[in-house]
């Protein structure tokens, strides 16, 4: 029964997955009418909904976290020299990999001229990772791909949570767009 169980689970994410990355609006414009209160304030990705926004950061606590993977030139169209950043507060071994232990800090931030988006907020993740997946989506108004849409994952013992984060240019924000969110779970493996 559990077999069949995680194997439903699998594929029930990979086509989440595949309705995301393929999806015929792809974050168009026509989907943002929603409009953030002018009080707005930086949500917790993790609360994810349709109704919430990421916006811009005076400070991002990175304090004694490494780089664990990095994107640049991704076609941002808000800013070309946009880097993306994915920390971990783990150490590194004498190879330079990293020494996981049960439970990890993880952080996603973009940095831009306009300044900082955290994508992900600093949080102890037990038996967890982060992944990230970035795409450009159609956009009918420029006929162009130049939607930018950061896809994660979180990853946990306990629970599962894919989100997709589409950004405004209109607003400079990303809009967070809640695609699963389970918990309560015996994660029991994935593939690479």
């Amino acid at each position: 029964m559990k077999k069949h169980l995680s194997i439903g689970i699998s594929l029930f994410l990979s086509f989440a997955f595949l309705l995301t990355a393929c999806g015929s609006n792809n974050g168009s414009p026509a989907l943002d009418s929603v409009s953030p209160p002018s009080n707005a304030m930086q949500t917790d990705t993790l609360e994810a909904s349709n109704n919430e926004w990421v916006y811009l950061s005076d400070f991002v606590d990175s304090d004694g976290m490494n780089l664990y993977w990095q994107l640049e030139n991704f076609q941002f169209t808000a800013d070309e020299n946009a880097i993306l950043s994915l920390y971990v507060k783990a150490d590194k071994d004498d190879d330079g990999g990293f020494i996981f232990d049960d439970g990890q800090d993880w952080l996603l931030v973009m940095k831009t001229s306009l300044g900082y988006y955290e994508l992900f907020q600093r949080q102890y993740l037990q038996l967890g990772k982060v992944f990230v997946t970035v795409y450009n989506g159609w956009n009918d108004e420029s006929k162009k791909y130049d939607i930018t849409n950061v896809l994660v994952t979180v990853e946990q013992g306990a629970g599962h949570k894919i989100y997709n984060l589409i950004f405004n240019n209109e607003l400079k924000a990303f809009r967070i767009e809640s695609i699963l969110d389970v918990q309560n779970i015996n994660f029991m493996g994935r593939s690479d």
